[in-house]
């Protein structure tokens, strides 16, 4: 669902955006995301990255000019052959601030795997940003696809909320230094989630 903003502040930035894409040859307009929530409804959201705020000039998506996108990756294949590795990915919000994605790599491993699941803490800045659990790898060296359901249970203290927003304007500042660092931890895996392999529990491997 849409919600239009009808102020009049709001119909003068449309009128000028309109206005530079159609005629200007150099763009001021800027465009942006902010107060994100997902969610099953609005009593069960998630709320991780509700202070972020993105703001990012026009022609980060339009070149003046023209109204076509331009080429992501500078001319480089590397994104788009590994966006063609993903084959039926399905993304769904559901309640307790839980993700599942699932999705088919298309990918040959010369090794077979039989996993029965594996699940890690995604940490921001030492913070756990969300617990994730693979439910199940399975491969087998003649076949090409890896099939993966993964569940993602997104952590939104008001705490890593805050320092989401920070990150996000220190981004949008092009600061030098970005002293945040993003890790995981907590890794199990094994056949059974009742018995997991707990060897690697307590290991933690940040990166700056």
């Amino acid at each position: 669902m849409l919600d239009f903003f009808s102020g009049m502040d709001t119909q003068v930035a449309v009128r000028k955006l309109v206005q530079e894409v159609l005629y200007a040859k150099q763009w001021t307009s800027t465009v942006g995301v902010s107060s994100l929530l997902l969610g099953v409804d609005e009593k069960d959201t998630i709320r991780t990255f509700s202070k972020v705020t993105i703001d990012l000039p026009l022609t980060t998506f339009l070149s003046p000019g023209s109204i076509a996108l331009p080429s992501l990756g500078g001319g480089s294949s590397s994104s788009s052959s590994l966006l063609s590795m993903l084959k039926d990915l399905r993304v769904e919000v559901m309640t307790g601030k839980r993700i599942n994605i699932k999705t088919t790599i298309g990918v040959s491993l010369p090794l077979s795997l039989d996993i029965g699941f594996v699940s890690f803490n995604l940490a921001f800045d030492r913070m756990t940003l969300a617990k994730v659990s693979i439910n199940g790898i399975k491969t087998a060296s003649d076949k090409p696809d890896i099939s993966l359901d993964v569940d993602l249970f997104i952590q939104d203290p008001p705490e890593l909320q805050a320092d989401l927003a920070r990150f996000a304007k220190d981004v949008m500042a092009k600061k030098a230094d970005l002293n945040y660092f993003v890790g995981i931890g907590a890794l199990r895996f094994g056949k059974d989630p009742a018995k997991p392999i707990e060897t690697f529990a307590l290991a933690r491997r940040s990166a700056e």
